[in-house]
């Protein structure tokens, strides 16, 4: 709530991200329910006032990957003026090779952008994220 974000998306982040499994850690490095890179959650920790230095270093434990993963979601999605799709994409492939893919193309709608992203795993993981949050909101209506 404090975010403004609705609890479907982050739920279904989580979903994709970790099955819900907070002592998970990718072969990238990833950890916690969220799958935040430990080197974000450092830069977050340093960087927002709405999480703290020490919740970047407990990222096995859900409140702090939940909080973590929103506030950077968040930052995400302003940059992407609330456009989820883009910031799904930003979240998993960086926001560096977002803005490169959005230089290419700045005038495609938002589908075209999805199916026009070079990574695999980043263009599987926004359809999939967005599959998740359909099914949430179909499920639990407002």
């Amino acid at each position: 709530r404090e975010l403004r974000l609705d609890p479907y998306i982050i739920l279904s982040i989580a979903r994709q991200e970790s099955t819900y499994r907070p002592g998970l850690t990718s072969s990238a490095g990833a950890k916690g329910v969220m799958q935040l890179m430990p080197r974000t959650a450092k830069w977050l920790g340093d960087t927002d006032k709405l999480v703290s230095r020490n919740s970047a270093q407990r990222l096995d434990e859900p409140r702090h990957s939940l909080r973590m993963g929103s506030v950077y979601f968040k930052r995400m999605l302003d940059r992407s003026k609330g456009n989820i799709a883009f910031a799904l994409a930003s979240y998993n492939a960086g926001p560096g090779n977002f803005d490169k893919w959005r230089r290419r193309n700045p005038n495609q709608s938002t589908a075209e952008f999805i199916e026009s992203i070079p990574f695999t795993e980043t263009q599987n993981y926004v359809k999939r994220i967005l599959a998740h949050y359909s099914t949430y909101k179909s499920i639990y209506p407002e």
